[in-house]
């Protein structure tokens, strides 16, 4: 998979995964696919798209933090919602399975952490 990263920096293109594998003389089905979603990303679309992707990873994880604060009643339900598919996506699942986890990334830069337990006290 490095090799191909090496070889295609752009990319190999969507769901060229497996095709990929067959010609390195794997036996893998024809929807195999990595596990990992930014390792999916780094090998179908490019490492410009997968360090793109890592960025806004880092940057829900740094709103994650400074949302423990907030009494909004969501907070917490998607904070876990977030985590739970952040590692589902590096486990298992391709990337229409990533879905949850951007729809929990932008639910995680809606919460208002302005209004926190600290500002009581």
């Amino acid at each position: 998979t490095i090799r191909a990263i090496r070889r295609q920096p752009l990319g190999l293109g969507t769901a060229q995964f497996s095709d990929e594998m067959h010609g390195q003389g794997l036996n893998v089905p024809a929807n195999y696919y990595p596990h990992n979603l930014t390792l999916e990303l780094a090998i179908e679309q490019g490492w410009l798209i997968a360090v793109f992707f890592l960025f806004f990873i880092f940057a829900s994880i740094w709103k994650l933090i400074a949302n423990r604060l907030s009494e909004e009643r969501y907070a917490v339900f998607v904070s876990a919602i977030f985590i739970f598919y952040l590692i589902n996506a590096h486990l298992s699942g391709d990337l229409s399975d990533g879905r949850f986890l951007f729809i929990s990334m932008a639910l995680l830069f809606r919460i208002n952490p302005t209004r926190s337990n600290l500002s009581r006290h």
